[in-house]
């Protein structure tokens, strides 16, 4: 943000310094949330992360649009959210640190060292993430931002659901591997299997109505959104199949080669996106969607490789099978009609088969609601 504000000459200390309360109160959160996770405590997440969505929507909605400029909503988000990361750490202080008195177990030099690849992955992955769009301003202009920006805030919510989910399964899995390292590999597959049909379901639905719904929320000017959105689309649900394997190493204490891959990911995919800047929003979205379905064939190479294993089960190839059907025929086909044949045609034909892993996923849903 600092050298973006010092290549166009702006000058806007209050939002930088803004921001800079936002990575602390980040940082503060995921100190927190190691903590309560190490101890297996992962409800507590959860609970505040709504309590803090729910506030700043509240703010979002009831407060007056009179007298509200950039700064103060940037000033008003780090406000929420630095509380929200101060009550985490107050509350995994008096729970966990302020009565433990037994010694630590690992010096102070070993968690640095092991903490180092998941800081340079978050330098990387910002630098990924945020320079493209600064570049789209420059080359294209602000609205084609904006048209990106809108497909992009609505398949957040989808990612940042799923990266929570497995953030809260981390320590459960890390425990399974060192005891029972064949069940582990066993629940790879399901895992992976319910993120293809999850994530194909899902995004196969929102970008079929898109373009019912986002003219209706946006309006009729945000309908070149539209089909930005659905590469969008497409892209969170395999990033959310990368978040599944990302947490496989992760739990594996494979952290450095997670950190490797991260930065192949910006090697690889910045350049494509930066060739499909020059077609504006549209074609940043395209290229982001090429160039992650580039990594995630790379990711699973390099993965059972390096923890030989064997990923290709019946199960896995008709969850593959789903999402790859979906996600051409949502993209490709251009009538709304056809496209929701397609969809229905998929969910009836998985939901019938008795082996197909969409019946797999409802059980173990239903399962888990009954000893609920």
């Amino acid at each position: 943000m600092i050298f973006y504000y010092k290549h166009t000459g702006e000058s806007r200390t209050v939002v930088i310094a803004g921001a800079a309360l936002i990575v602390v109160s980040t940082v503060l959160w995921d100190l927190a949330e190691s903590i309560a996770f190490g101890h297996f405590v992962t409800k507590i997440t959860t609970f505040i992360s709504i309590i803090a969505s729910i506030i700043w929507l509240g703010m979002v909605i009831l407060l007056p649009d009179i007298g509200l400029t950039f700064e103060v909503v940037v000033w008003m988000y780090a406000g929420v959210f630095m509380v929200r990361g101060i009550v985490y750490i107050l509350w995994c202080y008096k729970k966990f640190i302020h009565k433990n008195r037994e010694p630590s177990l690992i010096s102070f030099k070993s968690l640095l060292l092991m903490s180092m690849p998941f800081l340079w992955m978050r330098v990387v992955g910002t630098f990924g993430d945020q320079i493209p769009l600064l570049i789209l301003d420059q080359k294209i202009g602000t609205a084609e931002v904006g048209y990106y920006s809108v497909g992009n805030r609505l398949v957040m919510p989808i990612v940042l659901t799923v990266t929570t989910g497995l953030r809260a399964a981390f320590p459960f899995m890390t425990k399974l591997y060192q005891e029972n390292k064949e069940k582990f590999n066993a629940d790879i597959i399901l895992s992976f299997s319910f993120v293809l049909i999850a994530g194909a379901t899902i995004a196969s639905g929102l970008s079929i109505t898109s373009e019912l719904w986002i003219p209706w929320l946006f309006g009729a000017e945000y309908d070149h959104s539209i089909d930005i959105f659905k590469y969008q689309a497409w892209s969170g649900a395999i990033l959310c199949f990368d978040m599944v394997l990302s947490t496989v190493l992760s739990s594996t204490y494979r952290q450095k080669l997670l950190a490797i891959i991260t930065t192949l990911d910006v090697v690889i995919i910045f350049p494509i996106i930066y060739v499909g800047i020059e077609y504006g929003g549209e074609g940043m979205a395209l290229a982001k969607l090429i160039g992650v379905f580039i990594a995630i064939m790379m990711h699973i190479v390099l993965i059972t490789k390096s923890m030989r294993i064997n990923l290709f089960s019946k199960s896995l190839f008709l969850a593959l099978l789903y999402f790859i059907i979906l996600a051409v025929s949502s993209i490709l086909l251009s009538t709304l009609p056809l496209k929701m044949m397609v969809f229905i045609l998929m969910l009836s034909s998985y939901s019938l088969y008795k082996s197909s892993p969409l019946r797999e996923l409802v059980g173990i849903v239903k399962t888990r609601l009954i000893r609920k």
